[in-house]
């Protein structure tokens, strides 16, 4: 096997020979004289290969496998997780809707010692439930929330509370609540109690008021609030 002689230069100077078998680093031509065929690509050769190695091992992606992994347990943590989301979802709404009635009942108090007027709050109970507050009920015009809503203060509707509906519980079966200018309590025409319920998915928060105008709330479902 005959031998070559590679000479490397660097700015002139010959600083490393090194021999190579001739077959490995040269190509005999039809006429069997050699010349150097991959001498003028070793060291690129030789380094390049490493460069693409390295990247092609940095720049490995995620097999199918783990992907299809990964999705699956994705997909298990989702279907464990949506009950309590949609749960966590209807529990706010039906206390967020019990809440907003309990505030307007603290403020309806409130006005009717303060003003030295009587206020009402008229129910229309069902899916697309309202009510309507009346800051002076004796002043002569009617406020309903389902007929007449230029004539009361404020309204409330389902609207702002999604898929919530109402139901009348108090007794009697009125539907309007007075608040008089003594302490806020009820008014004696209309010494009404018992409660009101926000419904959705099964789920149910009541607000309960007393003669004395003081409301509260409760719940067989939620616990926290106190059982009804």
């Amino acid at each position: 096997m005959a031998d070559i002689q590679i000479l490397i230069k660097v700015n002139g100077n010959v600083d490393l020979r090194t021999d190579c078998c001739v077959n490995y680093f040269t190509k005999t031509n039809r006429r069997g004289s050699h010349f150097p065929y991959y001498l003028s690509h070793f060291w690129h050769f030789i380094t390049g290969y490493q460069e693409d190695k390295n990247m092609n091992r940095v720049n490995q992606g995620f097999t199918l496998i783990e992907s299809m992994i990964t999705i699956v347990i994705m997909a298990i943590i989702a279907t464990l997780a949506l009950p309590v989301l949609t749960s966590g979802l209807t529990n706010n709404n039906v206390k967020s809707a019990a809440q907003q009635l309990m505030d307007e009942f603290s403020m309806a108090r409130a006005q009717a010692a303060k003003s030295n007027k009587t206020v009402e709050l008229s129910f229309t109970p069902g899916d697309n439930w309202c009510y309507g507050i009346d800051n002076d009920k004796d002043a002569g015009s009617s406020c309903s929330c389902s007929t007449t809503p230029d004539n009361c203060d404020k309204v409330i509707s389902y609207s702002e509370f999604s898929d919530v509906s109402l139901a009348n519980n108090l007794n009697d079966g009125n539907t309007k609540v007075w608040f008089t200018p003594n302490r806020g309590r009820l008014h004696s025409d209309n010494a009404t109690s018992g409660k009101l319920d926000f419904i959705r998915s099964g789920t149910t928060v009541s607000v309960k008021i007393n003669v004395l105008g003081k409301g509260s709330t409760c719940s067989p479902d939620i616990g926290g609030i106190g059982a009804c």
